[in-house]
């Protein structure tokens, strides 16, 4: 980008030397410097106006060009790691857990006052979502984390243990477990609190030979997905440890959420895992927050979604870590929607300092438009979908990654609350073939 920016600049000064050239040859000599005076303001004007969508524009067409160029070879092949089958453990995440409760309403608006539409509690978890979704599609997978003592931490551990998900490394403490209070509206907006509870005490699943376990099925992991904690700080060692130790043989797949992405790459948690990642899944606005909250990344506010991805891809080099890394990048999910005009996902291959491939769900078949009835653990979904097919088909092409990874948010924003739109997805021929109806 500074390469095309010097060079626009250069181009503009070419011209305005051009024309006071010529300016003193055929004006006469009281009006040469009026005119260059005028010039040169022209020309700083056309700059501060013209220069960073222009930049944009001719960074856009040259990634085009380089992705057409390249022969690209599916992701999963490029990136071994999720070639490696001489293990027992397809997925081992380590995650928050909580106890959703579910309120729909007719539209979220500030000091307003609505009745419940329907409401209902839900064992949920980012981690945990995408772990139940990867075990009813029947990979072997275990779980990490905290719950409290009482009924709803015992809930949450006998839902898990139905689906044949490994408990063994979920931790119960005399503490109230995870809680989320969430608004969802006919529009797909939501409101969530959380209140971390026995989450703040994640630094226990490192303590007490606990550790030792955790990297015993490790070893035998395939990928270890890993979702966002409100007090990461207090295990930035322990991981530092454990993504150290990890075999170069595992993929790790991360998902900051909102709260972790606010802290920014300077963050040390952050920069550990976002480097290491060889998925990374976010949605645009925490992207974007991810990156401004980082000190040495600048980016002008209209930079598009690819620039920004291509400054993170630098930033990863920099650090010394150049391996093939899938980001996929998603939109709030609304009613209506339609993959034929939908940037719901966007999926990037980065490889080294450079976008080799992306694919958005708005370039795939168009298909009929899907009403979404709660958007909670749509992104949970997609996350499933991704590293579904990562694990059962390295070889899939981009498009057949995000296709699934939208069939599966669309069935799961079908039905209140973060799985239970799953069980239908699983008895479908498909949503792609036009089989499949969320209502």
């Amino acid at each position: 980008m500074r390469t095309t920016r010097n060079l626009f600049r250069f181009l503009m000064v070419a011209v305005v030397a051009g024309l006071s050239a010529g300016a003193r040859i055929y004006l006469p000599a009281s009006g040469w410097p009026t005119f260059t005076a005028i010039t040169v303001i022209a020309a700083i004007a056309i700059i501060h106006a013209c220069e960073d969508p222009l930049v944009e524009l001719v960074e856009a067409h040259l990634m085009r060009r380089n992705i057409a160029k390249r022969q690209i070879k599916p992701f999963g092949i490029r990136s071994k790691r999720f070639s490696s089958l001489n293990k027992s453990l397809d997925i081992l995440a380590l995650t928050a857990l909580n106890y959703d409760s579910i309120y729909r309403i007719d539209s979220i608006e500030p000091d307003e006052e609505y009745v419940a539409t329907e409401s209902d509690k839900f064992a949920g978890g980012s981690g945990a979502n995408t772990a139940y979704i990867l075990s009813r599609f029947g990979h072997t997978v275990a779980l990490s984390g905290v719950v409290g003592s009482a009924d709803i931490g015992a809930r949450m551990l006998r839902e898990l243990d139905e689906v044949g998900i490994d408990t063994s490394g979920i931790r119960q403490i005399e503490a109230q477990s995870g809680q989320t209070a969430i608004l969802t509206d006919k529009r797909g907006q939501r409101v969530i609190a959380v209140l971390p509870g026995a989450n703040l005490h994640i630094v226990k699943i490192f303590e007490d030979g606990w550790d030792v376990k955790l990297k015993e099925k490790l070893a035998s992991t395939r990928i270890l997905h890993v979702s966002s904690f409100a007090q990461h700080s207090k295990i930035l060692a322990p991981m530092q440890k454990l993504i150290g130790e990890m075999p170069s043989s595992s993929a790790l797949s991360f998902v900051p959420g909102g709260i972790q992405s606010s802290y920014g790459l300077n963050d040390p948690y952050n920069a550990l895992l976002c480097s290491r990642a060889d998925c990374l899944f976010f949605y645009e606005k925490q992207f974007t927050q991810m990156l401004t909250e980082t000190s040495d990344l600048e980016f002008p506010s209209s930079a598009s979604l690819e620039k920004k991805v291509a400054l993170f891809l630098k930033w990863r080099v920099k650090r010394g870590y150049k391996h093939p890394v899938l980001i996929c990048i998603k939109n709030e999910i609304k009613t209506g929607l339609s993959r034929k005009i939908s940037d719901y996902l966007t999926v990037f291959i980065g490889d080294d300092e450079y976008v080799t491939d992306v694919c958005r769900t708005r370039d795939l078949p168009a298909i009929s438009s899907h009403d979404v009835y709660d958007a909670t653990g749509a992104g949970d979904a997609a996350a499933a979908g991704v590293l579904s097919i990562l694990l059962s088909k390295p070889d899939a092409s981009l498009s057949e990654i995000i296709t699934k990874a939208f069939d599966v948010s669309i069935a799961v924003g079908g039905r209140l609350g973060p799985r239970s739109g799953i069980e239908k997805y699983i008895g479908k021929k498909s949503i792609s073939s036009g089989e499949f109806s969320t209502t």
